[in-house]
């Protein structure tokens, strides 16, 4: 048999002389490029395909099959339509007819409708009418406004007439009075004129202009005659000559006839001849009945026994408030107890229902007990739907699944599983071809993602020149991958990611590899330091399942603490709440991902009770004077209950802590009750443990002091200052980024992009004040 040749770049020569296959099986050689020198993509080393063009479609001399550059001009300097960078055509004409003289094309400065270059006419005015003043031939203004500023009613711009008042009669000192005190009818303050009049003819002194005390028609300045009656024939009290007021009453309420407004007369007879009027009431206001006609007795309460101020004679409103807002039971409004706090003596709150969320016979708000079944003896409650709030199809009230998606497969935003909504753009408002579809542009991750492939910097080195963190960047390198990966060069920046982790990568690999082969258990993989999303990111489909299957197994079979769940899902610190949240989501990822595979669909049941247990971890053990716990005598068969003293409680919390090395949550700490009242629990294993514990916690510290200090002594002072003035311009151009994305992202994208702004503002604010740069 012949002995197959391989030229020098490894390809095999044929007896032809043709090149073939390369010596590692596939049709490209390492660099990824066939015999012929192109890649997967058609594309030489220089970018250029089999007929010279670029990825854009330009030619090495930059220009594309039409014959355009990029900025669409021939090799001449005209574009599409005959014009070059200056606007004129090849005879000197721009779009408009004019030369760079201002000829029109028939010799003359005006076009055939009669206008220059500028767009006037020979009597100097435009289409709209305005001369080159920009106003018409009436005086004014496209604003209305004439030469000298003012409108048509005589007001300016700022809407002050010739004299300083506005239209509402308001001078431009901010007072209703000119700088000589009068105002726009020219009275002042007092409200005389210049001439010392007021708008009847009188003077400060009381004299009429007419020189006397009294105008023509006999009144003085306050309106009466000599007699001490106005115009209208009462006094200054109301009353007339014959002392009734207006209404045809004297000054003791009663009209001429003797009887009063309500129809009474003094001895407290209607005028029907009874003691009551039409109403029935007597002049008092009351009824036969003795109620007045709002329905209230003498005493004050209605026929309901509440008084004016809606209280009944215990002191109650009907809602069963006191008038300082407790009810019998002793809750205030504010559903604060008597005693100060939130629960009464018996431990429950204002709705009935105690610290645990459970009423009196041991059921929470919607019906379920703490093993999840319903009053009505199933673990679905009317509805059909469990303590979960979701029903047996797996789908909530509002129809949609624990991970938000309806049946359609799109969550309450409209996105599906891949982020991507039924027009094929994600919530930052790219398509897969990376264009924001409100501008047009390319998503500035695109350029990001390119420069980092370019360079030999670790993801974290890099991000930090740019002014953020490697979280924020490898949010960003997932969503371009996720995303528009046909923009990026794939295999460039798996190979850039590859050079600069090499030695991590190759342990993931190594995990990974052992995990799915059995030869690594869960417990043992938690001892190491892989990350856990690093370990399942870059899976093919069938590793990912194998991965999965692993630790959807370990999750659901032992009950992991919660430092093991910290530890296997790489949980950065902070508040516990934040914490647990962190872990629930990781799980339900995994969850999702049994959903998906149909040989992990057994593994769900058991991840819902793990995300119900891990939940619990909020709910910390509170010791009470008549705690009490019961377990079976297993000597006896007999059921014990044996009162529960403090000593008891830490030393099942010493336990948890140290030996389980747990939280001290209810749960945790109530199982291990048993264990103690029972005397299964050996102190000196408590001890061994706290002083490991202690051991353990030295040597960290001591670690992460002098990690610590190499970093310090690693930092120079040159190149700190010049990585802060990159991050500084870097941070500048993501800030106004943000303000674009703010437009176009809503729900939960849109608060990550404000968090991240407000981030990047207290970073901007450190580097103003380390470089000292004011504002």
């Amino acid at each position: 048999m012949k002995e197959i040749q391989y030229d020098e770049r490894g390809f095999r020569i044929t007896p032809t002389g043709r090149r073939g296959k390369h010596q590692n099986g596939t049709w490209y050689d390492e660099e990824g490029y066939d015999s012929f020198g192109y890649d997967r993509h058609g594309y030489d080393r220089e970018g250029y395909d089999r007929e010279g063009y670029d990825r854009e479609g330009y030619d090495r001399e930059g220009y594309n099959k039409r014959g355009y550059d990029r900025e669409g001009y021939d090799r001449e300097g005209y574009d599409k339509k005959g014009y070059n960078r200056k606007g004129y055509d090849r005879e000197g004409y721009d779009r408009e007819g004019f030369n760079s003289e201002g000829i029109y094309k028939n010799g003359t400065r005006y076009n055939l409708s009669g206008y220059d270059r500028d767009g006037y006419n020979r009597a100097g005015f435009n289409r709209e009418g305005f001369d080159r003043d920009g106003y018409k031939k009436n005086g004014y203004n496209k604003f209305g406004y004439d030469r000298d500023g003012y409108d048509k009613y005589g007001y300016d711009k700022r809407g002050f007439d010739r004299n300083g008042f506005s239209r509402g009669n308001l001078h431009k000192n901010g007072t209703r009075y000119d700088s000589h005190g009068f105002d726009y009818f020219g009275y002042d303050q007092e409200g005389y004129n210049k001439k010392g009049f007021n708008k009847k003819g009188f003077n400060r002194d009381g004299l009429h202009k007419n020189g006397t005390k009294y105008d023509e028609e006999g009144y003085d300045i306050l309106g009466y005659d000599q007699e001490g009656y106005n115009r209208a024939g009462y006094d200054k009290f109301g009353y007339d000559k014959a002392g009734y007021n207006k209404e045809g009453y004297n000054k003791a309420g009663y009209d001429r006839s003797g009887y009063d407004a309500a129809g009474f007369n003094k001895d407290g007879l209607h005028k029907n001849g009874t003691k009551y009027n039409a109403f029935g009431y007597d002049k008092s206001g009351y009824n036969a009945a003795g109620y007045d006609r709002y329905g209230y007795d003498k005493e004050g309460y209605n026929k309901a026994g509440y008084d004016r101020d809606r209280y009944n004679r215990e002191g109650y409103n009907r809602y069963g408030y006191d008038r300082e807002g407790y009810n019998k039971r002793g809750f205030h409004k504010t559903r604060l107890h008597k005693n100060g706090t939130k629960y009464d003596e018996e431990g429950y709150d204002f709705t009935g229902y105690n610290e645990a969320g459970y009423d009196r016979s041991g059921f929470d708000r919607n019906g379920f007990n703490a093993c999840g079944k319903h009053r009505n003896g199933t673990f679905y409650d009317d509805k059909g739907y469990n303590q979960a709030g979701y029903n047996r199809e797996g789908y909530n009230e509002m129809g949609y699944d624990e991970e938000g998606y309806d049946q359609a497969g799109y969550n309450k935003d409209g996105y599906d599983r891949k982020g991507l909504n039924r027009e094929g753009v994600n919530e930052l408002g790219f398509d897969c071809q990376g264009i924001i579809k409100n501008s047009g542009e390319e998503y500035f991750g695109i350029a990001l993602v390119r420069e980092f492939t370019q360079g030999s910097e670790s993801k974290k080195a890099f991000a930090e020149r740019k002014g953020m963190t490697q979280e924020e960047f490898e949010t960003i390198l997932h969503i371009v991958r996720e995303t528009c990966g046909d923009k990026i060069d794939e295999e460039k920046l798996k190979d850039t990611l590859q050079k600069n982790s090499e030695k991590y990568l190759a342990k993931v690999r190594n995990v990974r590899k052992r995990l799915i082969s059995g030869e690594l258990s869960l417990e043992e993989y938690l001892k190491k330091t892989v990350n856990f999303d690093v370990l399942v990111r870059d899976c093919i489909t069938q590793e990912k399942q194998h991965l999965f299957e692993k630790f959807a197994e370990g999750i659901v079979s032992q009950q992991l603490t919660f430092p093991q769940y910290v530890r296997l899902f790489t949980i950065e610190e902070g508040s516990l709440a934040r914490q647990i949240d962190l872990i629930v989501m990781k799980i339900e990822m995994i969850q999702r991902v049994c959903k998906n595979e149909k040989s992990l669909t057994k593994f769900i049941r058991g991840m819902y009770q793990e995300v119900s247990r891990v939940k619990g971890y909020r709910s910390p053990y509170k010791f009470g004077d008549d705690a009490r716990i019961g377990y079976v005598d297993l000597k006896t068969g007999k059921t014990v209950t044996k009162e529960i003293s403090q000593g008891d409680v830490d030393l099942a919390k010493d336990y948890v802590q140290y030996v389980l090395q747990d939280q001290c949550c209810y749960t945790n700490v109530n199982r291990t009750l048993s264990k103690v009242v029972k005397g299964e629990i050996d102190l000196d294993v408590i001890q061994q443990a706290k002083q490991q514990h202690s051991i353990d916690f030295g040597y960290k510290g001591k670690q992460a002091e002098m990690a610590k200090q190499a970093d310090n002594l690693d930092m120079q002072i040159e190149e700190k200052v010049q990585q802060l003035r990159e991050a500084y311009a870097v941070l500048e151009k993501r800030l106004a980024e943000l303000q674009d994305l703010k437009l176009t992202v809503t729900g939960k994208m849109k608060q990550a992009v404000i968090t991240e702004e407000k981030t990047l503002r207290r970073k901007r604010e450190a580097l103003n004040r380390e470089l000292g740069i004011t504002h």
